[in-house]
């Protein structure tokens, strides 16, 4: 009794290697010519799976080389794949057309005796796509042309081993038209360490009576059963922002299980930061931050970058100088190049000697009040987190453009390397500086209480810029005096004859 044969169709795979290595092609040679590529595609048949019942075409980053160079266990398909610049060219080109004519190239062949001589060329297939490499999707849409209405039936089906000899598998045939004659479907299978293939069926069909036919189908349905492309998002794959990103997180990440359990790299990541000036402080606190994740940097500079500063500061080039670029637009812009790092610091360096100073936070519940210092037993000063001094504490002059910092990256490296371990915090043991002298290859470790009459840090400057706000930058900003006014030092200046006052040099604390 006869059986009519149900045509079961392919089911494409694409390997995002393929994509990848369409789209260097695209960049680098079609770019807006929407030029035809020969392709390869192949078909194992070696049954991986058996409860995989649907054949499948891969194609990958090899499918654009000149010769098929698949292993033994592939069986290889001449495809074409046929690229759209537009999304609206992708959606109106005709379809019928296309596969129509692909599927009278594939009659021809049949008729003129080129698939007696490479029988590969009966698997054909087609890609339809369209690329959008700003976005990284790739829209496509697979096609494996056979006629319309083709009715083949099956006389019956048995193993191999059970109807072919030896000399009938090496027999050659002719094209055969409307008789009855037998196909292998060869499958390899494993069992355990060898090879076999037992499990390949022998079918005896009787073919069709078949003219040229103008009619072919083939289109593979999307994963919704439909009719219609499918989509490649290889945003996460290929894209190099997103990439780099992912690298950041991963690089965070390993020091967070590796060394810092208890830090919250979410509320880093989401912390938003305000660096006002983009000198050598600015940009190395800014490159700092941006390796801890925070990607929210606000930077305020109202100068432009000299040709003096791009060896001091690293957010700047010597390009950028040439340009007279604003300070802050320089800064963020090169800033998005490098991309990812850290906690604030403030980092002040000398020709010859560096200094590496934390800060402090506020206490709203206790201000205007200062704690005793606590002396260690190993002799370290312990003070307050709420009462530790700022870099100005030290200084009876309002901020001034004097600091030339050149060292920051060791600065950085050497405040890493004084934190012993303790368990003050989930870094260890945190100084409140480190001041190192580049002369003497040493350390000290000072602790600075809280100024009172500070013009950074007082109590007296916070509550100033809390009651007015911008009006109080604004008289910051018009006057170099303003700070030493409202923090007294001006009559500390008037009281005091300097000229008597002992200076200190660095080498005076070696």
């Amino acid at each position: 009794m006869t059986q009519q044969l149900s045509y079961v169709q392919l089911s494409s795979s694409i390997n995002p290697s393929f994509w990848n290595k369409f789209t260097e092609l695209k960049l680098n040679l079609d770019k807006l010519d929407e030029t035809q590529h020969s392709i390869w595609g192949y078909f194992s048949i070696i049954l991986a799976n058996k409860e995989c019942t649907v054949p499948v075409l891969e194609v990958d980053s090899t499918s654009f080389n000149q010769k098929f160079n698949g292993q033994n266990i592939y069986l290889p398909f001449h495809g074409k794949l046929l690229n759209k610049n537009t999304i609206e060219k992708f959606k109106d080109c005709n379809k019928m057309d296309i596969i129509n004519e692909e599927g009278k190239l594939l009659y021809q062949r049949i008729r003129n005796g080129c698939v007696l001589l490479d029988p590969s060329l009966l698997n054909c297939f087609l890609v339809l796509s369209f690329a959008d490499l700003k976005k990284y999707h790739y829209y496509y849409w697979f096609a494996f042309p056979v006629p319309k209405d083709v009715v083949i039936e099956k006389n019956y089906s048995r193993l191999i081993t059970e109807v072919f000899s030896k000399n009938e598998v090496n027999g050659e045939y002719d094209f055969l038209q409307g008789k009855n004659t037998s196909f292998i479907a060869f499958t390899l299978s494993r069992n355990g360490s060898s090879i076999t293939c037992q499990q390949s069926i022998i079918y005896s069909l009787k073919l069709p009576q078949q003219e040229a036919n103008d009619i072919w189908v083939g289109w593979e349905k999307n994963e919704r059963e439909k009719m219609g492309p499918r989509l490649s998002n290889l945003k996460n794959t290929l894209d190099p922002y997103v990439i780099a990103e992912n690298s950041v997180d991963l690089n965070l990440k390993l020091m967070k299980w590796r060394v810092l359990p208890d830090i919250d790299l979410e509320k880093i990541k989401s912390t938003k930061c305000l660096l006002l000036g983009s000198g050598t402080l600015g940009c190395s606190v800014a490159r700092a931050l941006l390796a801890w994740g925070v990607i929210n940097i606000t930077f305020v500079d109202n100068s432009t970058v000299s040709f003096s500063n791009p060896v001091r500061q690293s957010l700047f080039t010597y390009l950028d100088s040439v340009q007279a670029k604003p300070k802050s637009q320089a800064a963020a812009e090169n800033l998005k190049i490098i991309f990812p790092g850290v906690v604030a610091i403030t980092i002040a360096l000398g020709f010859d000697t560096y200094l590496v100073m934390r800060h402090g936070f506020k206490d709203k519940n206790n201000m205007n009040t200062q704690s005793t210092p606590i002396l260690h037993p190993e002799g370290i000063r312990s003070i307050k987190g709420t009462e530790l001094g700022c870099y100005f504490c030290n200084d009876v002059t309002a901020p001034g453009n004097r600091m030339r910092p050149a060292f920051y990256k060791t600065s950085q490296n050497a405040n890493n390397h004084d934190m012993d371990d303790g368990n003050q915090s989930i870094l260890g043991l945190l100084p409140h500086s480190v001041r190192g002298f580049l002369s003497s290859f040493e350390h000290i470790l000072p602790a600075t209480q809280k100024y009172k009459h500070c013009v950074a840090c007082s109590d007296i400057v916070l509550e100033e810029y809390n009651e007015k706000g911008m009006d109080f930058l604004l008289e910051v900003f018009n006057s170099s005096k303003h700070l030493e006014d409202i923090t007294h030092l001006t009559e500390m200046f008037k009281e005091t004859d300097f000229g008597d006052v002992m200076e200190f040099s660095d080498e005076d604390f070696q």
